[in-house]
């Protein structure tokens, strides 16, 4: 026998309690994060695109076969860093395999010549001021809610080209 159950604002949040009406300015409303928070972050505003061509930058990864939002950005214990950019940057690519060698997560850095983790090297490359590209394979970007991070990469969005070359700062 099924039961039906009515749910109520007052059943889902003890009373509405917890149900807050936006504000009717928005502007006047100020988010406050924890800077220590592992889990949120507040984002600086990006830098526009100067309409110019993307040129001097490096190769990040090149991607055999497959890349899903899986292979971009893991799901998994990286699902609890969605609010934060700089954490769940750590997965970045380590599910996509090396066009040039065959492996995940491992791709030579053209800075020290070194091999190491794709996030590692994307690190490396933002901090010297450099900017890079990964170029993708079938499906790129494919797949969950996940696909946030590719949307903006599809083409005629914001300017990228597109899902076979995808620019990051």
């Amino acid at each position: 026998m099924s039961h039906r159950y009515r749910i109520t604002i007052e059943r889902f949040c003890s009373r509405g309690k917890w149900i807050y009406s936006p504000a009717d300015d928005g502007r006047k409303v100020e988010v406050i994060v924890n800077p220590e928070s592992e889990r949120l972050q507040i984002l600086k505003p990006f830098d526009p695109w100067d309409d110019q061509d993307l040129d001097n930058m490096r190769l990040l990864i090149k991607v055999k076969g497959k890349c899903t939002t899986d292979h971009i950005s893991m799901a998994g214990p990286w699902l609890r860093y969605r609010g934060h950019l700089d954490n769940i940057s750590n997965n970045l690519m380590i599910g996509a395999v090396n066009f040039f060698n065959d492996k995940t997560n491992h791709v030579k850095n053209q800075l020290t010549g070194q091999y190491g983790p794709v996030p590692e090297s994307a690190r490396t490359y933002k901090k010297a001021g450099i900017r890079t590209i990964i170029v993708g394979d079938e499906n790129y970007g494919e797949g969950s809610s996940r696909n946030m991070q590719q949307w903006n990469q599809k083409p005629g969005c914001k300017g990228h080209p597109g899902p076979v070359i995808c620019p990051h700062p």
